[in-house]
Parts: structure tokens; sequence; C-alpha cells
């Protein structure tokens, strides 16, 4: 396959990508002055998977394909002309994750990322584009995992994994489609605006409430969503009292976006000083825009914050190598596998009471093995207590303490369900044996358990009380000077 000699690096080819096609002229304008065009021959990798990504490509010619090391290569993905890429390492500072590398002849419109990131800001559907994107690799990124069962608690991280980002990534979308809707009655705003005649007074007004919008949008965001229901209902009712009785049309309607965006009755009056009626419309309708759009942006800068956080947490838990011996904090993997099944206390209600003692020295571990070790313990004990016949409805506590034991970290797993049966627990730690119902359960779990501790050179015991049934794990820690 041969590629052309004609510059790709113009507005027609960039509109041929979902990501930039309903950008305006302006932002188009600006990817042209600051993209760069960047070829590839076949089998020439872009970047590698530890690397650090500042830049967005798009595939204008040719194909790439996506690769990661899991025993051995796996394409992930192939990504065609209009195809994008490098926007998640990119929003996240997180590494590449990926190798990518051409298939065929290749050319790649390279987008800065000061330019990204500008685009994200100004142009709602690149962020729309881009989550749509995410959920696409995040699904096929799960699936692949599924394939390989690496490891015996897969299962539970994809289903954690699925569940944790459903929540972020669907109120980011919804937050991107009232964005996109919102930018239709922004540019109609903006152009009326454009095209009346306005007197000091009313030029002073847009400016204040642009600046006062922009200089609160953070704190005034935390400060109404700590207020109860009944007081941010009587701020929303006493600004459409004083929207009303100025004319304002539609003022219920308005004054939630200007309350949540920090403006008062008292604040509104001070900007409004000798502005005609008619200006005083045009200004508020365009801050309320603005205010909804503001807030919008927050909701999907929060979305998007706790997806990397799932992201980092999915990394923690599912690292490769569990040949060399790595020293870590114990507390790190307990509080990524409780991110995991996060999803599966919540629908059991159960509580967890952390009780950790943080000056315990780090333990070696392999790879993600503890993790397994604590996903099979947790994930028994919501059984125990979901199983627990004696309760009406699934509900209960679990406690994970973190303690010293000599020259050891001891980490308790307790929960307050029915406890284990006496015929039960000289059997607990054999291959195959389970008291859970027919499908319910391998029987491999606490061998896992015992296996993986064994070869971290600990111990793992049980004690059976019903309404406390504690799982002891005791890991040496890694330096002798800790011992």
């Amino acid at each position: 396959m041969e590629t052309s000699t004609e510059s790709v690096l113009t507005e027609a080819v960039l509109r041929r990508s979902p990501l930039l096609a309903s950008c305006s002229k302006a932002e188009i304008d600006a990817v042209l002055s600051t993209g760069s065009e960047q070829r590839l021959e076949v089998d020439q990798i872009l970047f590698e998977e530890q690397d650090m990504i500042e830049a967005v490509w798009i595939v204008a010619e040719g194909e790439v394909e996506a690769v990661k090391k899991l025993q051995g290569e796996e394409v992930l993905t192939r990504e065609e002309a209009g195809a994008f890429f490098g926007e998640i390492p990119v929003l996240t500072h997180e590494r590449a994750f990926v190798k990518v590398r051409a298939i065929v002849p290749t050319r790649l419109i390279r987008i800065p990322e000061a330019t990204f990131r500008s685009l994200m800001a100004s142009c709602p559907t690149v962020a729309a584009a881009v989550m749509r994107s995410l959920v696409d690799r995040v699904r096929r990124f799960t699936i692949l995992l599924q394939e390989r069962e690496k490891m015996a608690g897969l299962g539970t991280l994809a289903a954690g994994l699925a569940h944790e980002l459903n929540n972020p990534a669907s109120a980011a979308s919804r937050a991107v489609t009232q964005a996109e809707e919102i930018m239709d009655t922004y540019r109609d705003l903006g152009r009326r605006l454009v095209q009346r005649s306005w007197t000091e007074a009313g030029l002073n007004l847009v400016q204040e409430l642009d600046d006062d919008a922009a200089l609160h949008a953070t704190e005034m965001a935390e400060e109404v969503a700590a207020l109860d229901p009944l007081t941010r209902s009587d701020r929303e009712d006493a600004l459409a009292n004083w929207l009303s009785e100025h004319g304002i049309d539609d003022a219920w309607e308005c004054s939630p976006s200007l309350v949540a965006a920090g403006f008062t009755p008292n604040r509104l009056s001070e900007l409004t000083q000798g502005v005609e009626p008619a200006e005083l419309q045009a200004a508020l309708e365009w801050a309320e825009a603005n205010a909804r759009l503001r807030q919008l942006f927050g909701e999907i800068r929060q979305s998007t914050g706790r997806i990397s956080e799932l992201v980092a947490a999915v990394k923690g838990y599912s690292h490769a190598d569990r040949v060399t011996p790595k020293v870590a904090d114990v507390h790190m993997a307990l509080e990524n596998t409780l991110t995991m099944l996060g999803y599966k206390l919540r629908a059991a209600n159960i509580s967890v009471h952390r009780e950790y003692d943080r000056t315990l020295p780090k333990i070696k571990t392999f790879g993600a093995e503890l993790h397994q070790v604590w996903t099979n313990l947790i994930d028994n004990a919501i059984d125990a207590i979901v199983g627990d016949t004696t309760k009406a409805k699934p509900s209960g506590t679990i406690h994970v303490r973190t303690s010293r034991s000599g020259a050891c970290a001891q980490v308790d797993v307790i929960d307050d369900g029915p406890g284990i049966s006496p015929e039960a627990l000289p059997r607990l730690f054999e291959a195959f044996f389970t008291t859970k119902d027919v499908g319910k359960g391998t029987g491999l779990g606490l061998e896992i358990v015992r296996r993986i501790v064994t070869r971290h050179e600990g111990t793992v015991t049980v004690s059976p009380e019903p309404g406390a049934t504690t799982f002891t794990v005791r890991l040496p820690f890694a330096s002798d000077e800790a011992k």
C-alpha cells in the first residue's frame, strides 16, 4: 500500500474523524496551526507500553494496531483512517499501557496535549467522542482479561470493574449529551449578545457575571453541593423571586443554575444597577447557560477522575509479574481489592470497617497474587453474610484489620455471618471442597489462598465463631531491620 504525497493536515481530513467532526472552524484552525503530520512504515512503533504520551493522534491514511504483552503479544484493537488514540493517557497522565505500531504504511496527524485539552474544554462533542471511545475500549479490555483468565479472581475483577465504571461513565455521557444541547442555546445567545447595542452598564454586567462565575466556580459548587435540600430550595426560591420582580422570563427555571454558580439576590442587585431591562434579560440568559455548562464540565471532570482512580486500582490489582518479588504496602492491595468489590458490597448492604496500622513495614509480594488472597477472603465473607438465613434480607459488617504480629504483618478479615460448621472446618482449605450451593462455588478459593500465602512464607488460619468468623493471614516483613 502506497501513501499519497499530498498533505493530510487539512480541514477535510480532520473532519473525517469523529473526534473533530463537529468542531467549529476556529477550533479546526487551532489544530491545523499546532498539529503536525507523522509517517510510519510497516511494523514501525509509534510508542511503547511504558512511554508517557504528550499528544493525541488521528489516523489519516493506513492502519495501526494497539498491542499488549500478556504472556505473548495480544492485539487489543486496530485503528483505520478516521480513528483516534492516545487521549486517555493524555487525560489521566498515565503511561501508554499499550504499544502502537503500523500494520501498513501509515500517516498520522499529531495533536499536541495543550491543543487537545483546549478542545476538550471548548467543544463538548470532543468530550462525547472521548467518552464513547473510553467505554468501548474498557469493554474490549475487560473481555480480553476474562478470556485470558490470568488468575482465579479475574471473573470478580471484570464484574467489579464493569459495575464500578458504569456510574461515572454514564454520568459523564449524560453530562456530555446535555452540554451538547446547551451549546445550541449558548451559540444563539452569543450571536444575540454580539448583534445588539449595549450600554456601558450592560457590558459591565456581562463582564462581571462572567468574572463571578469563573472566580467562584469550584468553591461555590462544593458549597452548594453541601447544602441540605431545604436550604438550597430556599436560596433558589429567593433568587427566583428576585428575577421575577425584575421581569426576567423563566425565572424559576433559571434560578437553580444561578444559585449553583454562587449568585444571590444581593449580589445581582449590586451588579445590575443602571442596567436596562432588555439588557438584564439577555445578560442573565447568557449567564445561566454559562453556569449550566460549567456545572456539566465539572461533572465530566469528576466522572473521568473517578475512572482514572479505577484504572489505577485495576493496574495495581492485575499486575502481571508473578516471578520477581516486590516490596509493597499491604494496605494498597487491600484497598484495591475493596474498590473492585465495592459494587458487590453495596448490593448486599454490607458496610466495611477498616482498622489499619499504617506504621507496619512493607511486605514481599509476587505481582497480584496477594490480591487473589484478599479477593477470595472478602468475597467469601460477603457470601457468608448474604447466605445468612436468620436475616430477612442481606446486611452486615466486614472488619478488615491490620496489626503487627512479631516479625509479620497480620491481616484479619472478620464477618458477622453465621460462622462455619464443625464438620466443614477440617476440610476448609482442601481443593474442590465447598459449603456453597451447587453452581455457586468451585471449592478452589481457600485452597488458592493457602497456596499463595505459603508461597509468601506466611500462614493462614480461621476462627469460625458465629457472628465473628475471622480469617487471619500473617506475612513476613520484607526487611530484616523491620523484623
